[in-house]
């Protein structure tokens, strides 16, 4: 697929030193511009500031009313979210993109996408000149909340303050009925649902999909720093640090065969709005902006839920964790999930066989030889290897697959956020990815550290 982004300016750049302490206190500020959900990245970085004392400041999505109109949360919750974030809360919506919404007079999508049906889907073209004016009236909707936002921040900020704008927002797959459909057959699909995902982008259907990816997944960490500008200009002017921090995904190192290996879930249909976001932070970098992105591991959240085989990535962080931390890792996984007797034991060096051999098999090693070709579109074969792994893998660990996939996301989570935010203080780099194996050597050290 052709895009403005030329993915081969993108060079892998992993993090392999944990960063020094950032020197944060109770008078800086983390502020999350997104939303905090459970099991979400962005909760390792509310205890990352937590545990700095930080002042921490949440944002919102907005939730939508029976009619799908865009609401404030409610007294419940706006509670909630003061609780998992651990910090106030700026209560104006600012869900992101064009796709739900109707403008004075414009079309709204789903009405652009009427004769879009499961039949013809690859055939149907789009009203791109409406489609432009649906998602311009979107993105100015969405700046003008965000400029009400930050003149509260203005006010809620102290001018002495250290400053980490979080930049949490993902998604943005248009919700078109039969896009759902499709969109589901190209990440889960094998066999007879197998769907191309090259073939997807090259119908209307799949660039609407980019488009509605970048809005809400890159134009907004755009937004970020356009409308922060006074706030950044204030402190910094004041002495005072003002860095952007934002949470992506361009595959990641695992232990494959005893040795660190890049390796990528694919198709990923979100990879280009993240290409896109790197640019973004590699262009505010050259303006002098501290901002990187962060591509993390694969984990457990609730989005992720909709990919099948993320989990086959997910359990080679065990063999980091036995080699890093400690030789007790494993007892220590085990003792917490209530699984440490001989039966189970051996349940998990299945999974880990079964994870090892899918990632070793050639159809894999082949995809993972090309960086370059990032997002990695899926091929039938790929798709079937997949998805046999992960059902193969489902039905040996039943038992024991889901709470072991909480416990290690949950850690992976925690660990995260205490290298993005310590490394917010030393942005070298507009592009970061971390593997495995400083994920593990983050957590030895937070051991350390409790300890002492």
């Amino acid at each position: 697929m052709e895009t403005s982004y030329n993915k081969m300016e993108i060079k892998f750049n992993g993090l392999y030193n944990v960063p020094q302490l950032a020197n944060y206190n109770e008078n800086d500020v983390l502020v999350l511009f997104g939303e905090v959900f459970e099991k979400g990245y962005a909760t390792g970085l509310v205890q990352a500031a937590q545990r700095k004392n930080m002042r921490i400041i949440a944002l919102t999505m907005g939730r939508r009313d029976e009619g799908n109109i865009l609401r404030q949360l409610n007294i419940e919750e706006e509670e909630a979210l003061q609780t998992l974030s651990g910090g106030e809360v700026v209560n104006i919506p600012l869900w992101a993109g064009f796709d739900n919404d109707a403008y004075n007079d414009l079309p709204t999508l789903s009405q652009i996408c009427s004769d879009i049906n499961a039949k013809n889907w690859k055939e149907t073209k789009l009203d791109w000149d409406a489609i432009a004016k649906l998602k311009q009236a979107g993105r100015d909707s969405f700046n003008e909340r965000v400029k009400k936002v930050m003149a509260i921040l203005k006010e809620k900020i102290p001018t002495d303050a250290n400053v980490v704008f979080a930049h949490l927002m993902a998604g943005g797959l248009p919700r078109v009925r039969v896009n759902l459909a499709v969109a589901s057959n190209v990440v889960r699909g094998s066999g007879k649902r197998y769907t191309s995902s090259s073939e997807f982008w090259e119908t209307d259907l799949g660039k609407l999909s980019y488009e509605g990816f970048y809005e809400v997944s890159a134009e907004t960490f755009n937004v970020l720093l356009n409308e922060s500008e006074e706030i950044r200009k204030r402190n910094t002017a004041n002495s005072k640090q003002v860095s952007y921090i934002a949470f992506g995904y361009h595959g990641t190192e695992i232990l494959i065969n005893n040795k660190p290996q890049w390796q990528s879930y694919a198709p990923y249909l979100p990879g280009y709005a993240k290409i896109g976001l790197e640019k973004i932070a590699i262009q505010a970098q050259e303006k002098g902006i501290q901002a990187s992105v962060f591509n993390c591991p694969e984990i457990e959240t609730n989005s992720s839920a909709i990919f099948s085989g993320v989990e086959l990535s997910l359990y080679p962080f065990i063999y980091s964790l036995q080699k890093i931390v400690d030789d007790t890792a494993s007892h220590d996984i085990a003792k917490h999930v209530k699984l440490w007797n001989t039966e189970k034991a051996s349940l998990i060096q299945d999974m880990l066989a079964l994870s090892e051999e899918y990632h070793c098999s050639e159809v894999m090693q082949d995809r993972y030889a090309h960086f370059d070709s990032f997002p990695i579109d899926n091929t039938l074969d790929h798709m079937n290897t997949m998805i046999h792994f992960s059902e193969s893998l489902a039905k040996k660990t039943r038992e024991i697959d889901a709470e072991l996939r909480s416990y290690l996301s949950a850690l992976v989570v925690e660990a995260t956020g205490e290298i993005m935010l310590n490394q917010s203080d030393n942005l070298g780099e507009p592009v970061y990815w971390l593997g495995h194996g400083i994920i593990a050597h983050m957590l030895s050290e937070m051991k350390k550290i409790a300890k002492s």
